[in-house]
C-alpha cells in the first residue's frame, strides 16, 4: 500500500473516530428544524448564528444528562467548537466545493490527479486540524469522573446502530 493511501486511510479513521467521539454528544433533541435549501430538513446547519445556538442548547442537555460541573462544560463548548473548525475545514465553501467536483467531469475523461489533489487536500485538513480537535476530545473526556465516563460510553452504546447502520453481530455468538 503506497504511503498515501495508508495516510488518507489513517486521517479517514481519525475522522470516523472523532464522528464517533462527536456522536455521543451530538445526540438530536427532537425538535423541528425546518427544511434546508435543498430538503435536506436541517436548515439550520447552513446559519452560523442557528448552529451556535443550537450547540449552547446541546451543551446545556448534555452538561444536565452527565452532571458536568463548570470546569467541565467548557471542555464541552470547546470540543464542539474545535468540531465546527473541523467541519467547516473539511467542506469549505459549498459553491466552491460543488465547481471543484463538477470540474473533475469536464472533460472527456475523469480528471484523476485534479481528484487526487482534492483528496490529498482534504487529507492535510484534517491532519492539520485533527490534532486539536483530538485534543479537545482527550480533555473533556479525561475530565470526567468515572461515572461520567460510563454515562458517555453507555450513551454511544446505545446510539450504535442510529442513522440506518445497525449493530454488527457478535460473531461469538
Amino acid at each position: 500500500m503506497t504511503p498515501w493511501i495508508k495516510q488518507s486511510l489513517v486521517g479517514l479513521c481519525g475522522a470516523a473516530l472523532i464522528a464517533a467521539a462527536a456522536s455521543v454528544v451530538a445526540d438530536s433533541d427532537g425538535g423541528h428544524r425546518g427544511e434546508g435549501a435543498h430538503g435536506c430538513n436541517a436548515g439550520w446547519m447552513h446559519d452560523d448564528q442557528a448552529r451556535a445556538e443550537h450547540r449552547a442548547k446541546r451543551v446545556e442537555r448534555i452538561s444536565t444528562e452527565i452532571g458536568l460541573n463548570d470546569e467541565q462544560k467548557q471542555k464541552l463548548s470547546a470540543f464542539f467548537e474545535k468540531l465546527s473548525e473541523q467541519r467547516k475545514a473539511m467542506m469549505g465553501d459549498r459553491k466552491d466545493r460543488h465547481e471543484k467536483i463538477q470540474s473533475l467531469i469536464e472533460g472527456t475523461s475523469f480528471d484523476r490527479e485534479r481528484a487526487q489533489a482534492l483528496l490529498n487536500e482534504k487529507a492535510a485538513r484534517l491532519q492539520s486540524n485533527g490534532p486539536k480537535l483530538i485534543t479537545a476530545a482527550a480533555d473533556l473526556f479525561d475530565s470526567l469522573n468515572a461515572e461520567q465516563q460510563q454515562k458517555v460510553r453507555a450513551f454511544l452504546e446505545r446510539r450504535h446502530g442510529h442513522r440506518g447502520h445497525p449493530p454488527e453481530a457478535d460473531p461469538a455468538g
